[in-house]
């Protein structure tokens, strides 16, 4: 079987599966929790945990929204207690976004509570199925990401051993 015939199957079973993740309503759940103000709260507590501050932008770039978008979200994280807003120390033209201890205390719940749904599913499908879908997830992000950075040395499959490999490099032109 020819490469494209090969991943255009696997392409279509993947469709497929996904529909019917989706049919079951499967996801809904995940889905609700990756959405916007989660997302923002757990952003947020990552970046303090290594000590940089988080610009409205930096929010609006990483999810792929507008910043009105992101206002949205931040007022009525603001409203309900969740975080904060202040002018940033270094540059008074920014404005700096924080957790409170509120804030800190609801996304460490919400991760406690998506951890065990997520270990109910794993312990489903067996330790063995699922460290192999956790090392696939792991490479399909790592794929994903170098596809979108535009990087032309992006992973590529090996069809026979389905393995991850580098893309040959280019030799560049001195000028």
């Amino acid at each position: 079987m020819e490469e494209a015939d090969l991943y255009g199957k696997l392409a279509l079973e993947l469709m497929d599966a996904r529909s019917d993740q989706i049919r079951l309503g499967v996801d809904h759940q995940e889905t609700r929790d990756l959405g916007g103000e989660v997302f923002v709260l757990d952003y947020l507590q990552r970046q303090a945990r290594e000590s940089r501050p988080c610009h409205p932008k930096d929010i609006s770039l990483r999810m792929g929204v507008t910043s009105a978008r992101v206002a949205t979200i931040l007022k009525g994280l603001e409203r309900r207690g969740l975080l904060t807003r202040r002018i940033d120390r270094q540059d008074a033209r920014q404005t700096v976004v924080e957790l409170t201890e509120e804030g800190s205390a609801f996304i460490l719940r919400h991760r406690r509570a998506v951890k065990e749904r997520f270990a109910r599913t794993l312990r489903a499908l067996g330790h063995e199925d699922a460290a192999e879908l956790v090392r696939i997830m792991k490479k399909l992000v790592r794929c994903l990401s170098s596809c979108e950075s535009g990087n032309s040395n992006a992973p590529t499959f090996d069809q026979d051993a389905l393995a991850v490999t580098r893309a040959p490099e280019t030799k560049r032109r001195s000028s």
